[in-house]
């Protein structure tokens, strides 16, 4: 009777993870799209759209007036391009994470880097097309490091959670 529980129990379970599987992979294909979308953006689009950025950052601090206005349009495409790809890795991980093998060998997750580097150096051969933009290696770098960052957050969240689960942590996690 108690295997006729468990096997129900593991079938729920499994059903749960398929249908979690499927929304992360749709979530990963649209935030694809949506970095290929900006980057389809010709040089005078894709200015106008961080100079919007930029004018709402400016009116919620005043102090940035201070700065000279390209450093700070660069520094917030850089940051988007970082941003883009810390989610693409939470993401790329958490789906790896619903297969069986990835949770015994964690060597399973530094695919979801590969996903990254692997995307974001298509991305820039991709604008190397566009016009007025052009494909540039270290905004692989730039997107590889927002990447990297998501995975070390990611598994540092692993860790602190399994050592809370393993009793080693005293507290609540709500």
């Amino acid at each position: 009777m108690n295997d006729n529980i468990f096997e129900s129990f593991e079938g729920w379970a499994l059903s749960k993870i398929k249908k979690i599987r499927r929304i992360l992979f749709i979530l990963i294909i649209v935030l694809m799209i949506l970095i290929f979308w900006f980057s389809s953006r010709n040089a005078d689009e894709s200015s106008n759209q961080s100079g919007l950025l930029l004018k709402i950052a400016l009116d919620l601090t005043p102090e940035l007036k201070k700065v000279d206005i390209s450093i700070l349009e660069h520094f917030l495409r850089k940051g988007a391009h970082m941003f883009e790809y810390f989610v693409l890795c939470i993401l790329s991980v958490t789906y790896i994470l619903t297969f069986g093998k990835a949770r015994k060998n964690r060597k399973w997750l530094l695919m979801a880097l590969l996903v990254c580097l692997f995307y974001a150096s298509t991305d820039e051969f991709h604008q190397r097309f566009v016009p007025g933009r052009w494909g540039c290696v270290t905004d692989v770098c730039v997107d590889l490091t927002g990447a990297t960052i998501g995975f070390l957050l990611y598994m540092l969240m692993l860790r602190i959670y399994g050592l809370y689960r393993n009793g080693l942590i005293v507290g609540e996690i709500d």
